[in-house]
């Protein structure tokens, strides 16, 4: 019988008694994953852990956030299901720095850390662990499957041998070209939606009525609305409904975000880890955009979110012209420790950045958004005063950190140097991953814009 698979959410531990056909699975990336298995009763489960300890004071809601509340919280239930301890085997993974950092940004190792209390507690409650993979650079997999007992930790995204033969011809610029050409837009009305938000004076009114103009995007809007939100209650049935139930700031979010989904299917192989991974970290992105614009006062919160939706646009056109060279890029990733602009660059001759900006002028975005996009993994290199660059790279570099659903995209240059271009230091950095909304590092971060604050 095929095995299942069930993706445990940061912040979250599932438990299961009795053998089945289910693995359960986590996407790692700074998070530490622990799987504990019982060999004797056949009851196991897995916790999926965000942060070391509370930073922010607020531990009650979620332990399975933290590594002190979390493991505590986890073994309880595992015995609370038939476990006993004596019997209790554990795996541990995840903790990576995720690239290469400076030492300035060695203080934001919240992973290592993580991965330490989870050691120190598994010692205390004399649970032995039959393996352990944390830290390094890159993301990884934790699955245990409960049918067997075995677990198993695997790079994530590692499809193909890198040290295999390969021969493979780049593309022509005209090639890419005609890819940016032939790629199916965002739909008129959603472009000019967009340009509204970003202008700083968008009219709801007004974008009401662009929105009942097209009825692809009304329905995807509400499909949007009641998958996240309304599931088993009455059905979100207009515009005017949504607006009520969600309010204004939400419904404009989720207007966007439904006309971009579309888009980013139009990619789904080589950048992303996992179905759907390339729309989901930009939708992770454009929330944490958007608190971070309110906490640092750096950029105007419609606009960053927008810019966090729209950074890796140009992945979906050289998502087709890179499936062809799949073990080129996993070994420039994987074993020759590259940046991904520099995979991209010496595959095809051009990175996302480029292209991505280059479809931002096709179709006319405002120019702060285009040079957020050219500018997400360097910030330094724009304009000087601009600090939505800056916002969205450290949107990016969060979400690459905390959801596996893409890629991990490291930068040159500190980290740490660029958060305090607007205003974060290290301990703030911590206090805000903290602060965060449950779920933005989910497989759904969408449902984050459904929840009253």
């Amino acid at each position: 019988m095929e095995s299942n698979i069930h993706y445990v959410a940061s912040g979250q531990f599932l438990v299961a008694a009795g053998r089945q056909p289910l693995i359960l699975k986590a996407l790692l990336g700074t998070c530490v994953g622990v799987s504990i298995y019982d060999t004797v009763a056949g009851i196991g489960g897995l916790l999926h852990i965000l942060l070391p300890e509370p930073v922010s004071g607020a531990s009650d809601t979620h332990p399975g956030k933290y590594a002190s509340t979390g493991v505590p919280a986890f073994l309880k239930a595992l015995i609370e299901k038939g476990a006993h301890p004596d019997n209790m085997r554990a795996t541990v993974a995840g903790g990576a720095l995720v690239g290469p950092v400076s030492e300035q940004d060695m203080a934001l190792d919240i992973g290592g850390r993580t991965a330490e209390k989870v050691h120190e507690l598994l010692k205390r409650y004399n649970i032995p662990v039959n393996a352990s993979e944390t830290g390094g650079f890159f993301t990884c997999t934790l699955e245990l499957d409960l049918n067997t007992g075995k677990n198993r930790i695997c790079p994530s995204g590692l499809l193909r041998d890198p040290e295999e033969a390969f021969h493979y011809t780049a593309p022509s610029a005209d090639a890419i070209a005609a890819s940016v050409t032939g790629l199916k837009p965002i739909p008129q009305v959603a472009l000019k939606i967009l340009r509204m938000v970003t202008s700083e004076e968008a009219d709801f009114k007004t974008i009401a009525a662009e929105v009942r103009k097209d009825q692809v995007i009304t329905a995807q809007t509400l499909r949007m609305c009641n998958a996240a939100l309304y599931s088993g209650r009455n059905q979100v049935a207009s515009i005017d409904d949504a607006l009520i139930l969600l309010g204004q700031d939400a419904l404009i979010k989720s207007i966007i975000s439904s006309s971009l989904k579309t888009f980013y299917r139009q990619s789904d192989s080589v950048y992303s880890l996992c179905k759907g991974g390339l729309f989901h970290h930009a939708m992770g992105t454009a929330i944490v955009a958007d608190q971070l614009a309110a906490h640092t006062g750096a950029a105007h919160r419609a606009t960053a979110y927008t810019a966090g939706l729209l950074h890796d646009i140009g992945m979906v056109v050289l998502d087709q012209h890179i499936t062809s060279a799949c073990p080129l890029f996993y070994r420039g990733m994987k074993k020759e420790n590259h940046r991904i602009l520099e995979v991209e660059k010496r595959i095809l001759g051009v990175d996302h950045c480029e292209v991505g900006a280059k479809l931002g002028l096709k179709w006319a975005f405002p120019g702060n958004l285009i040079h957020a996009i050219r500018h997400h993994h360097s910030p330094e290199e724009g304009k000087d005063g601009d600090k939505l660059a800056y916002i969205v790279h450290a949107a990016d570099i969060i979400m690459s950190r905390f959801q596996s659903g893409v890629f991990p995209e490291s930068s040159k240059g500190s980290i740490a140097d660029r958060l305090a271009v607007i205003g974060m230091g290290p301990a703030d950095f911590e206090k805000f991953i903290d602060q965060l909304p449950m779920g933005v590092f989910s497989m759904q971060p969408e449902t984050v814009l459904f929840k009253k604050t």
